[in-house]
């Protein structure tokens, strides 16, 4: 008597979890690539702050060294 376990061409379940197995490294990559991105935005994000706030206090030190100080 054959069952349709011992004939690896009537195993339905098998080609299923090929193609997971198969897609499964694939979707993983594709989150890391993501988060790596993310991250990637976030620190230009920082820098592009850092950058802004440094030219806004040297902007702020030259007006102030210029004679905008208060007369008190």
């Amino acid at each position: 008597m054959i069952l349709a376990g011992d004939v690896p061409a009537l195993v339905t379940t098998t080609t299923g979890n090929v193609l997971e197995m198969k897609q499964a490294p694939v979707e993983y990559t594709l989150h890391t690539m993501a988060k790596v991105r993310d991250f990637m935005e976030m620190w230009l994000g920082s820098q592009i702050m850092h950058d802004t706030q440094q030219q806004s206090c040297t902007q702020n030190n030259q007006m102030t060294s210029v004679g905008y100080k208060s007369d008190t």
